[in-house]
């Protein structure tokens, strides 16, 4: 069975190289005339194949830092490129098991309508996104949580920094369990540091919170708050209560912070004592305990 994704993607552009295999995936099946079972046994193929790449080329395209992996420029568009489609394909774990095709053609859409969301960018700022993840990853140590508790299945949260623009300036996305920080013209390293820890936060919520309870505490915190005029930290516009969930955890992470005092002074008056009771709901100790 003959691939259509040939072994190139660390001689192209792997967002393009993207583009083309989910079209041109979608194009064979819709044809029609393919043999009995020949589109899911391709999907396999692809699956396997990327697998193998994927494992042969992430120790030279990423960095191995207290627990994740961090890579950046076209290394990491790369990387991003491979866990997505490692999210969508069949895995190799999972060989034995069937493909719905109707799903796995509205999965594959949608995955291609976000990668034709990326443009790339001429913007240099890689190495001012590398500094606010280690900056972030010192600082969620120190708070007591540590990057392990940020894998998915044994698998390590991959941050990447690739050379693409999008309509946001970073991003969680769950599938491929990555944290995408975007190239944006923003040169403050304190509102780097807080974009990396909000998404960070994004993935707790996911992992730990969603769909479960909100525990009084949390709510109590909120109930306090409300009146203080923190509107902006406070309203989650399309994502809800997620999102509040993510400004107030990056909020209690830079708490006591020259970073923090920058971004957020105003609002830590504004708290005034409540401050202690943000960084106790924030803590490993309370916020993950809804996990077990």
């Amino acid at each position: 069975m003959e691939s259509v994704l040939i072994r190139k993607i660390e001689h192209v552009e792997p967002l393009q190289l993207a583009v083309d295999l989910l079209q041109k995936m979608l194009a064979l099946e819709e044809e029609g005339e393919l043999p009995e079972n020949y589109w899911e046994g391709l999907i396999r193929a692809e699956g396997r194949e990327l697998l193998e790449d994927y494992l042969s080329l992430v120790p030279s395209y990423s960095l191995f830092h207290r627990g994740l992996l961090y890579s950046e420029g076209m290394n990491a568009g790369r990387l991003l490129v491979m866990r997505t489609l490692l999210s969508i394909l069949p895995p190799f774990s999972l060989s034995h098991l069937p493909v719905n095709t109707d799903t796995a053609k509205e999965i594959f859409r949608d995955t291609l309508v976000y990668l034709e969301t990326l443009q790339m960018s001429s913007e240099k700022d890689c190495p001012l996104w590398q500094k606010a993840v280690f900056s972030a990853v010192q600082l969620l140590l120190q708070r007591g949580f540590s990057p392990y508790l940020l894998r998915r299945g044994g698998v390590p949260l991959l941050v990447a920094a690739p050379p693409y623009r999008e309509q946001t300036e970073a991003c969680y996305l769950k599938g491929p369990h990555t944290i995408v920080l975007y190239s944006i013209p923003e040169q403050c390293p304190a509102r780097r540091i807080y974009l990396v820890l909000h998404e960070t936060g994004h993935l707790l919520y996911q992992k730990y919170l969603s769909g479960r309870k909100q525990q009084q505490g949390y709510l109590y915190l909120l109930s306090r708050l409300q009146p203080l005029g923190l509107d902006p930290l406070l309203e989650g516009g399309r994502q809800g209560q997620e999102e509040v969930f993510c400004n107030l955890f990056a909020m209690s992470i830079l708490l006591d912070t020259q970073e923090g005092e920058l971004l957020f002074g105003g609002y830590y008056r504004k708290i005034g004592k409540l401050d202690r009771l943000l960084r106790r709901i924030f803590s490993p100790g309370v916020l993950l305990k809804t996990s077990h």
